[in-house]
């Protein structure tokens, strides 16, 4: 299964609101594993999301949050501007630390086409709550997992009733059965070798994918 892995490494700067007196530059870490939607774009699955800030300044605490946006209106540059779509967040951190999301599950509107949105907020021990847009990652559909087609197990399983079918009781009473089957393009080509009344016999049959 593919698996889709985005790292983003950004300079924040933070917007300012409340009393914050400056911008913030520092480096934020973001990787995404295993991000789709489903076909009808009704449910979005994560394998997991890393989210570090490793230069935060220490001062008061911080977290990270992701949400989910249409590709239609896409992700809001300021985070307070309106309701956004939260799909998970580090809760608050008072270190320069990354945080693992683990699998998570969320339910999409079924809009086609949409994305995840990273942010960072920073909430400052003077009261000042600063937040930043870290960047954005389109969501891709899940592909269709191959089918892995007759494995040799099964191929062998069909093979020995077709060999019954073939060599009749010499196979059937036969000792020592040992049947070996090689993957070709749209077949299996298995092979047998047994002992029936004294003697060693061999034989061979084809089985279909």
């Amino acid at each position: 299964m593919k698996r889709l892995v985005l790292t983003i490494t950004v300079i924040l700067a933070l917007g300012l609101t409340g009393t914050a007196s400056a911008y913030i530059d520092g480096n934020a870490t973001i990787e995404v594993k295993g991000a789709y939607a489903n076909d009808t774009w009704t449910e979005l699955t994560i394998e997991n999301i890393k989210f570090g800030y490793p230069d935060f300044d220490g001062d008061g605490k911080w977290y990270g949050l992701v949400t989910v946006e249409p590709n239609a209106t896409g992700c809001p540059t300021n985070l307070f501007d309106g309701p956004v779509n939260n799909v998970w967040s580090t809760g608050f951190q008072t270190s320069p630390t990354t945080v693992q999301s683990g699998p998570k599950t969320f339910p999409l509107d079924g809009a086609y086409g949409q994305r995840l949105c990273f942010y960072v907020v920073q909430m400052r021990s003077n009261s000042a709550v600063d937040s930043g847009y870290m960047g954005a990652q389109l969501l891709e559909v899940r592909p269709d997992t191959p089918d892995p087609g007759m494995t040799k197990a099964e191929a062998r399983i069909i093979a020995k009733s077709k060999l019954a079918k073939k060599y009749g009781r010499s196979w059937r009473k036969g000792k020592a059965r040992k049947v070996t089957c090689q993957p070709l393009s749209t077949i299996y080509n298995c092979k047998a070798t047994w002992r029936y009344g004294g003697k060693s016999r061999k034989g061979s049959v084809i089985v279909k994918k």
